[in-house]
C-alpha cells in the first residue's frame, strides 16, 4: 500500500492495477493511507501508553508537566476516562477492539 500511495520514493512504478483498472494520477488523491503502529507494551495502561508517546513525540519546548496535562486532556476529549487505567495488551482484561481503535 505504501508503494501505491507514493510513500516509497526509491521504487519507480510506471503503472499499476487496482481492481483490474490501470491506476492514474488521481489515485493518490482518492486514497487514504494511515500506517498502523500498534505495538504497545502489554503491561502498560492506556494513560501510561499515551504518556510515553507524548513524552517522546512532543517538542522539547513543552515541559513534562505540560505534556502529561495534555495526555489527560486527550483522554477526556476521547471519552476514555472509564478505562484510562485499563491494561492495553491483555485481551479480555484490558481494552476491547473498539477501544483499541482509538490508539
Amino acid at each position: 500500500m505504501a508503494c501505491l500511495v507514493g510513500l516509497v520514493k526509491w521504487l519507480d512504478v510506471d503503472s499499476f492495477f487496482t481492481n483490474g483498472f490501470t491506476g492514474d494520477d488521481s489515485f493518490q488523491r482518492k486514497t487514504g493511507y494511515v500506517q498502523q503502529q500498534d505495538l504497545h507494551l502489554a503491561t502498560a495502561t492506556v494513560r501510561e501508553t499515551l504518556a510515553f508517546s507524548a513524552l517522546l513525540r512532543q517538542p522539547a519546548r513543552y515541559s513534562k508537566q505540560e505534556k502529561l496535562a495534555y495526555v489527560d486532556e486527550v483522554i477526556q476529549m476521547l471519552d476514555m476516562q472509564s478505562y484510562r487505567d485499563a491494561v492495553v495488551g491483555i485481551p479480555g482484561e484490558g481494552l476491547n477492539v473498539e477501544q483499541v481503535s482509538y490508539f
